[in-house]
């Protein structure tokens, strides 16, 4: 039976009981009584402890536990709980996303106190920590704005990782969902965006060097998608929770498969490898419909998280989906890295080796794998056949593919993110496309972004380096280099034709895309032209259909028309 009253203004419900406190969550009950917490009837009715534990346990944010604190005495105690606060902490959207957990954390930043295995660390000193560095990561959001406090807050924030990131990107989606009145408003929000991205890379870089580390060290440990997660991450950075979804994901398959061995189990008998992987197969390719993708070089068949969605991809994705599956039901497969079609293997039972062919969906035979691979003549068939002896070769290709599909779309921005992520896995990019970059960045006037470029990506003193570097600092733009001497939205001549640059056709070349002036005489709206082609001309406006695909206006102040949101994404993002 239950009751109500009122005490100190705030309603409380009284559950009955009989009066044995030790049926009631002891191991509670002696903590509280280490605290000196008295559960008399003087102290609101004799109603033990532990229920009010319970009870505080379904607030739902620390305010409200802060409120109750603040009623009496023994509440206030109650509230101290170090149970309460561990429920607070595990709701920061952190702990659900990363692979560091609360215990992890907690080691590095706050002391154990004594109790239980569940109750060793100071949960309450934790989210006070925590909270310190929430606001003080929104104190620094508004000096995001300033060119000169711009690298002083970030250098701040940087220290505190994630928990800074958590911080500011509640207060992005905000800033999303109201309209702003106000420019600072606009300027805020852009800032935080980079800002959010910069702090989130961050973690991801320090996330790889740990995954290269831990191959060096204990190689088995390390499962084949974690590489994938990673640059996926990298990649969805606005998405802090994608990397638990998948591995969610992952788990659901994993389990669909165990319940598919429970029901063909034969009793008594012991699952042998073709069983399990004729199950993984029969989950994936016939009950969830996993395939090959149609829109082979489409870049998002790379990453797990839309190949889990769109139910395709390419061989390795498809192959580390396979692979990741095959691990959480028991069994580890090879990786095999054949030229031009990736696949997975497998040593039988009975010493037989069966290569799985993820993208069509398929067994291959050891002794017809070869020539269904069209490599039967070569001498070395059999090396190229061979189980990958690292993770990282896998990772190694997965970039490539990636660093190859952005090239061939001239997605700059994305080559660059790719870049940054090849050295932590060795592999090193062409310097002169390095350099195409920045200088690409600078003639964008993103001054910030080429000066983390330069950094990341020339690690080492060189000439060029310092060349780039007094170029960053003196804040000229385009950059005086015969690698780039024009910029987006720039008026120009085009072989004796006036017209605007719209797109660069390949980082590798200075070559450029021109929308025409169609005016009389001129025969085509676009171009392709080498720079000795190109010459400035006075800025003035053009005449060409296609213009709203790339350009919002023309801008007389600065003399060049401004990119669309769609361009921008593909240089600035």
């Amino acid at each position: 039976c239950t009751y109500h009253t009122q005490r100190h203004g705030v309603w409380w419900v009284y559950v009955s009981h009989n009066n044995n406190n030790n049926i009631l969550f002891p191991p509670l009950q002696q903590q509280l009584q280490q605290q000196q917490v008295k559960t008399t009837s003087e102290d609101m009715y004799g109603l033990p402890a532990e229920v009010w534990v319970a009870v505080c346990g379904f607030l739902p944010s620390p305010e409200d536990l802060c409120a109750v604190s603040l009623t009496s005495h023994f509440m206030h105690h109650i509230t101290q709980t170090n149970s309460l606060w561990a429920s607070q902490c595990q709701r920061w959207k952190y702990w659900a996303c990363e692979t560091n957990t609360i215990k992890e954390w907690a080691a590095l930043h706050s002391p154990r106190v004594g109790g239980s295995d569940d109750q060793v660390i100071d949960y309450t000193r934790i989210f006070r920590q925590r909270s310190r560095i929430h606001k003080e990561a929104l104190r620094l959001a508004p000096l995001l704005c300033s060119r000169d406090t711009r690298a002083d807050a970030f250098a701040q924030l940087k220290p505190h990782g994630m928990d800074a990131y958590e911080a500011l990107f509640g207060k992005w989606q905000q800033l999303q969902k109201k309209t702003p009145e106000l420019q600072i408003d606009l300027d805020l929000e852009f800032q935080m965006r980079v800002t959010l991205r910069r702090l989130r890379r961050h973690v991801l870089s320090e996330e790889w060097q740990n995954l290269i580390k831990r191959l060096q060290t204990e190689p088995d440990q390390v499962l084949v998608e974690e590489g994938g997660l990673l640059f996926m991450a990298w990649e969805y950075w606005d998405r802090p929770d994608i990397v638990a979804q998948v591995k969610q994901q992952l788990d659901r398959l994993a389990a669909d498969v165990e319940e598919y061995l429970i029901k063909t189990a034969t009793s008594g008998t012991l699952r042998t490898t073709k069983q399990i992987l004729e199950a993984v197969s029969r989950c994936l390719f016939d009950i969830h419909k996993f395939h090959g993708a149609v829109d082979y070089y489409a870049p998002e068949n790379s990453f797990l998280n839309c190949v889990l969605e769109s139910k395709k991809g390419i061989p390795i994705s498809l192959s580390v989906v396979y692979a990741a599956v095959c691990r959480r039901v028991g069994l580890k497969v090879d990786t095999v890295g054949a030229p031009g079609h990736f696949l997975l293997g497998a040593r039988l039972d009975d010493g037989d080796y069966l290569f799985i062919d993820s993208f069509n969906g398929k067994f291959i035979a050891n002794h017809e794998c070869a020539a269904e691979l069209g490599i039967s003549h070569r001498s070395n068939s059999a090396s190229l056949l061979a189980p990958l002896a690292s993770h990282l070769l896998v990772y190694q290709r997965q970039m490539n593919n990636l660093l190859n599909l952005y090239s061939e779309r001239h997605a700059i921005s994305k080559c660059l993110s790719i870049f940054i992520q090849c050295r932590f896995v060795g592999l090193i990019p062409y310097d002169a496309l390095s350099t195409q970059i920045v200088a690409t960045q600078l003639a964008l006037e993103r001054v910030d972004e080429a000066a983390e470029s330069i950094e990341m990506l020339m690690p080492n003193q060189s000439e060029l380096k310092t060349q780039l570097l007094a170029q960053v600092a003196a804040r000229t733009a385009p950059l005086p280099l015969p690698l780039l001497r024009f910029k987006l939205g720039q008026v120009v001549y085009a072989a004796g034709s006036l017209g605007v640059l719209y797109d660069f056709p390949h980082p590798m070349r200075p070559t450029y895309m021109i929308l025409l002036d169609t005016q009389p005489g001129v025969n085509k709206a676009k171009g392709s032209y080498a720079q000795h082609e190109i010459r400035p001309a006075s800025p003035q406006p053009i005449t060409n259909a296609h213009l709203g695909q790339y350009f919002t206006r023309f801008d007389r102040e600065s003399n060049a028309y401004v990119p669309n949101d769609d361009l921008r994404h593909r240089y600035y993002s």
